[in-house]
């Protein structure tokens, strides 16, 4: 299989906190994804990286936790969520098309 790589901003996604406690501005994440035999359907993905408001790159290995907003508040209330927990949103329970992921 094929392996790739996407970067992707994110709207509810405001900022990292490192291992080391220190907060930095971001919404881009880099996710990996894998492509089918045929070509057709991406089989996996998963969270590889955050990229900085300064345009640092940081592996998932060096990040605590995440400031998500949640969007469908109409307070637009802000929490931080263990990276773990963030990174479970980026599984695929089955495959799908290229054009859908892509869109």
């Amino acid at each position: 299989m094929l392996k790739k790589l996407k970067y992707k901003k994110m709207n509810n996604l405001k900022a990292v906190r490192l291992n080391n406690g220190c907060d930095f501005k971001c919404n881009t994440i880099i996710e990996n994804y894998r492509f089918d035999k045929s070509g057709k359907n991406i089989t996996s993905t998963k969270l590889k990286g955050f990229i900085l408001e300064d345009g640092d790159i940081f592996d998932v290995n060096f990040i605590e936790s995440v400031l998500w907003v949640d969007l469908s508040d109409k307070d637009k209330n802000e929490y931080w969520i263990d990276l773990p927990s963030y990174a479970e949103d980026f599984y695929l329970e089955k495959p799908i098309s290229v054009e859908a992921y892509f869109s």
